[in-house]
């Protein structure tokens, strides 16, 4: 509370021209935002920005077919087609994060084998 009565925020201040302007002195309160920094100069870029999203999206996807087919193996009542159901699903899920990972390293790799600035991410 005390921020708001001296009037500064506590976000940081972006430079000029960048970031979000609030209130009557737009030049200098701004709310930096790291993905607002206007140096997005070609695909590559704005890749690296949504990529990290992608995988922490993929770790829930992860994790929702893990307790869906555990959800499968605990109510088959001994069902052997329900149970191995469960298991491919488990089985799959974790293939398929197993070959995400796989592709980011790879990837990884080549930037770093070609002289790619930084690479992915």
């Amino acid at each position: 509370m005390k921020l708001l009565a001296q009037n500064t925020t506590p976000f940081p201040t972006c430079n000029p021209g960048q970031g979000l302007r609030i209130g009557e002195n737009a030049a200098t309160n701004s709310i930096c935002n790291p993905y607002l920094r206007g140096d997005i100069q070609n695909i590559g870029d704005i890749v690296n920005i949504v990529l990290p999203f992608l995988y922490g999206i993929a770790g829930v996807i992860l994790f929702l077919v893990i307790i869906w087919g555990g959800y499968d193996i605990l109510f088959s009542a001994g069902n052997a087609d329900k149970v191995g159901a469960g298991r491919m699903k488990i089985i799959s899920g974790l293939i398929g994060f197993v070959l995400l990972v796989v592709a980011y390293l790879l990837a990884r790799i080549f930037a770093y084998m070609f002289g790619l600035s930084g690479g992915i991410v």
